[in-house]
């Protein structure tokens, strides 16, 4: 048995030697073209309310998600912050006045730190309260009240991009509690023991030893064929890449309904709790750019969206009429090479989100 043994660690010895070199020794975008994913959670998510690695501090040359690797990439120079719950801030606040929630438009995919929506409020002129922001879907809020890991904040502003607003799913809302009717037990389970127990850096570790991102990288290398992509749809002349392309337009009758009720829902929520809520979609790269599709006209889901929002009294910032007015002016609101925002279009949506919040929040 003892011989057994040996030779079985004896064979496994090249790879337990990579796993503790990429855990202790390599540093962590040693092997992705991205800060995302060189401080996400892989195969530890379990372990962290956020998705990402806590207090990292990195800085790497990042390309665009839709041009990594092909003569479309434009590289820039980006820094990340992470705070100890695992979030992208520069610290963790347990008591924000403004509370963001919502996808990687709002983590700040493509962006440096400094550029992200949540630190552009907070540093606008005139700005008042702690602003923190959380890369999680809506219906984590109740949780992240009911077990004390936030304390309620004044106003709750939730970020989404167009083409997952008809994926949200309704929040069932009780009559007089903090929390929601669910029967998912094993959130409860893990919000309860993530608030009482810190074990996120364990957490990480764990990760970076069995996520082994060296034989993804130097396997994705040996495989790769040429560069064939497709920059965008057939018609389309410019250098300009899209996700989806022609994909892109979801407008339709069902598609409004679920997405308004959930987002009613949401509203509804943060009323009973005497919160204030404002939701700010994020417009699909291809429905601002959409004669570089090209569509023969511009995607109606946003406008149509924001009208039910309105007659409904639930307070929204029109993102694509914002962003049709700047690109009249020149700006440049996408990144060529990814399916996110710039800086330019951040500052746009902060200062409207600057100018809404005052009143959103002392509403209620």
């Amino acid at each position: 048995m003892r011989i057994f043994l040996t030779r079985i660690l004896f064979f496994l010895s090249p790879v337990i030697l990579l796993s503790i070199s990429e855990a202790f020794i390599i540093p962590p975008d040693a092997f992705t073209f991205r800060c995302w994913e060189a401080v996400s959670f892989t195969t530890a998510k379990f372990s962290s309310i956020g998705p990402f690695y806590p207090n990292q501090d990195i800085s790497m040359t990042e390309e665009g998600d839709l041009g990594h690797n092909t003569r479309y990439a434009v590289k820039k120079r980006v820094r990340w912050r992470t705070d100890n719950l695992g979030f992208r801030n520069d610290a963790f606040i347990s008591d924000p006045d403004i509370l963001f929630l919502g996808d990687s438009f709002l983590v700040g995919t493509s962006l440096s730190q400094e550029e992200t929506l949540a630190n552009q409020v907070g540093s606008m002129p005139g700005a008042s309260g702690k602003v923190y922001e959380m890369n999680v879907d809506f219906n984590k809020l109740p949780y992240l009240l009911k077990y004390g890991i936030l304390k309620k904040p004044r106003l709750v502003i939730f970020v989404e991009a167009e083409r997952n607003i008809p994926k949200l799913e309704k929040l069932a809302v009780q009559n007089n509690t903090r929390g929601i009717r669910s029967n998912l037990s094993i959130t409860d389970l893990r919000y309860g023991l993530l608030s009482r127990i810190s074990v996120n850096a364990p957490g990480s570790v764990i990760d970076r030893l069995t996520r082994f991102y060296s034989v993804k990288w130097l396997s994705a290398r040996m495989t790769r064929k040429p560069d064939t992509l497709k920059k965008n749809s057939p018609g389309n002349t410019s250098d300009m890449l899209f996700i989806q392309g022609l994909n892109s337009d979801i407008r339709n009758k069902e598609s409004l309904d679920k997405s308004l009720e959930a987002i009613r829902s949401y509203k509804e929520y943060c009323s009973s709790q005497g919160i204030g809520f404002l939701f700010v979609p994020m417009p699909n790269k291809e429905s601002v750019y959409y004669d570089l599709v090209p569509y023969d006209h511009q995607p109606q889901f946003l406008f149509e969206l924001d009208s039910l929002l309105k007659q409904s009294g639930i307070s929204s910032i029109n993102t694509l009429a914002l962003y049709n007015g700047e690109r009249m002016n020149g700006k440049m609101l996408y990144a060529f090479d990814d399916t996110h925002w710039t800086g330019a279009a951040v500052k746009l949506v902060a200062a409207a989100v600057s100018s809404q919040q005052s009143a959103v929040g002392s509403s209620h």
